[in-house]
């Protein structure tokens, strides 16, 4: 008699341990995808990034070309030193955002 209680008995805490396995597979599953959806957030993120680089990479050699078809060369001098430190405003930008990551 003693023998049947006990085996119920490890068999009612088998299967709360069960639940409770069952549970924490649950949790984890959410977790696991806020994981995939903060990637893919991420991914999105460093794309749009990415775009916008190469955009305004776009946009200092049209203001290179610009500059350089005009013949002045204080306007030459002046032009360029806009484009630099667009260029280093661009550089030191991104050096502070890949730390940060």
């Amino acid at each position: 008699m003693s023998s049947v209680k006990l085996s119920d008995a490890k068999l009612k805490e088998g299967s709360r341990k069960v639940q409770e396995a069952e549970e924490a597979q649950k949790v984890l599953k959410i977790n696991r995808s806020t994981d995939s959806d903060s990637e893919m957030h991420r991914l999105k993120m460093m794309s749009i990034r990415f775009i916008l680089v190469v955009l305004a990479l776009v946009i200092i050699l049209a203001l290179t070309y610009y500059v350089s078809i005009l013949n002045s060369s204080a306007v030459n001098a002046m032009g360029f030193s806009i484009i630099g430190a667009v260029v280093g405003a661009l550089i030191s930008y991104l050096l502070t955002k890949t730390k940060k990551l």
